[in-house]
């Protein structure tokens, strides 16, 4: 359960909590447009309802967070950790996700129109009724688990699907990088 934010109702946009650690805080219904997370550590953070609209959150742990409801829209996400998030009805409109973990994320209903999706990781992520509409997916990776729109089809907007082996992760473009043990993409270099 998260606990009550001491900041309930302040202005954490004047803020710059670069690397700050507000894992499982409650910060639902806030006004937090444009504030400055880069790095910070908000593992499972309670952002219902919130108004992120702008807001900096390069490279943030935002696993299983909650997002339900929330405004992201023009947020810069690039390289965020998102996996396990709940971002059910969010509006990311025009929101920079590259490069952002989105494996086993909740993106139900989910506004990602002009999204910027590149290189994004969605095995297993739920993306039904989700509003696609010119979205950037070129290079984004998903898997047979991975739940889209009906009607559309990814791999006709650039992403690719893959299929996992032991040791090795193959894009049914025929290329192959090396996968870690734990599981992660990555490079064999």
């Amino acid at each position: 359960m998260a606990k009550k934010s001491e900041r309930m109702g302040t202005k954490v946009s004047a803020t710059k909590p670069e690397g700050k650690n507000l894992e499982e805080e409650d910060l639902s219904e806030q006004k937090m447009d444009y504030a400055y997370l880069k790095y910070a550590n908000l593992k499972e953070a309670d952002f219902s309802d919130t108004s992120l609209r702008g807001a900096i959150l390069v490279e943030a742990d935002l696993t299983d967070a909650d997002f339900s409801g929330a405004d992201l829209s023009g947020a810069d996400l690039r390289g965020a950790s998102l996996q396990g998030a709940n971002l059910r009805g969010a509006n990311l409109q025009g929101a920079l996700l590259m490069n952002a973990n989105l494996v086993e994320a909740n993106l139900r209903r989910a506004n990602l129109a002009g999204a910027d999706l590149q290189w994004g990781k969605f095995m297993g992520a739920n993306l039904r009724r989700a509003e696609l509409g010119g979205a950037d997916l070129r290079d984004a990776v998903y898997d047979e688990e991975t739940i889209w729109p009906r009607r559309f089809k990814p791999i006709n907007h650039g992403a690719l699907p893959i299929k996992f082996l032991p040791g090795v992760l193959i894009r049914d473009s025929g290329l192959e990088e090396y996968v870690s043990d734990e599981g992660d993409l990555g490079d064999d270099d």
